[in-house]
């Protein structure tokens, strides 16, 4: 993975996926992580983008970030939240000193029952190896986003690692779904979870949106993610032709950002 602090040199914003790429599944961000993060968005725009909702980025990302940085206003300016895998959108806003939703592209409830209809059809047809033992809910609402776990939303990491590590299951689970419903994007996400989005909606495009907001050009921006694979939902990114770099995991990020800052 070469990539200098020179080739960056014409970016003005580097967009990192969350889980698997900055952080481990659902795990909470770094101190190490955190502060390379921190040293990156002093020099550029960055912008964190995940399947979770905002309530678990508070969680996972946001709850690290304040504690070591949370009074630095002008570095939180610089950085951008995208939950919902980009369907919404949040930014700091230094009056108020609290981040606040710029957008969201919420699903259409009839849509949306009928993705928790198909789910629950999955769930209980035994033909898919959802295991019957599961943390926590295997669906979650998030408005803009429908998130399957097929070993619940809290399963324990070690567990969820040994589940489905070719993604076969969930891609077997995802075939399902587009051939009962057309209305929908479908993708591969984390090391259990199907990330489920209205239809025309993905990384790709909310990384887009993102871009022409800014008023930059695709060539500004560079995209580091774990899962660019086909399937992947980092993948609708390569589509939009913006540099993107392919990281196997949290090590390989913190050489990449070191390799930027350091």
């Amino acid at each position: 993975m070469l990539y200098t602090i020179y080739m960056l040199l014409n970016k003005k914003i580097v967009i990192f996926d969350l889980d698997g790429t900055i952080t481990e599944s659902k795990q909470e961000l770094s101190e190490k992580t955190a502060g390379l993060i921190f040293k990156l968005a002093l020099q550029k725009k960055v912008a964190i983008i995940s399947g979770a909702s905002f309530v678990q980025f508070e969680k996972q990302f946001l709850s690290a970030w304040n504690k070591f940085f949370g009074d630095n206003v002008e570095v939180n300016k610089n950085l951008i939240i995208l939950p919902t895998s980009g369907a919404q959108c949040y930014e700091f806003d230094s009056q108020s000193q609290k981040w606040i939703q710029v957008y969201a592209l919420n699903f259409p409830q009839g849509v949306k029952e009928q993705v928790i209809k198909i789910l629950g059809s999955i769930i209980e047809s035994g033909e898919f190896e959802v295991p019957k033992e599961h943390f926590g809910e295997y669906i979650e609402d998030r408005q803009s986003e429908i998130n399957f776990s097929a070993l619940g939303q809290n399963a324990p990491s070690e567990k969820k690692k040994i589940w489905d590590p070719d993604q076969v299951k969930r891609l077997k689970i995802r075939s399902e779904i587009e051939k009962n419903i057309s209305q929908v994007s479908v993708s591969v996400a984390g090391t259990t979870s199907i990330d489920i989005l209205p239809l025309g909606e993905d990384k790709g495009v909310a990384v887009v949106k993102l871009i022409e907001r800014l008023r930059i050009g695709l060539t500004e921006a560079v995209y580091v993610g774990d899962a660019l694979y086909v399937g992947g939902n980092d993948h609708p990114v390569i589509k939009t032709g913006i540099e993107t770099i392919s990281v196997s995991g949290v090590n390989d990020t913190e050489v990449l950002l070191q390799s930027w800052v350091l």
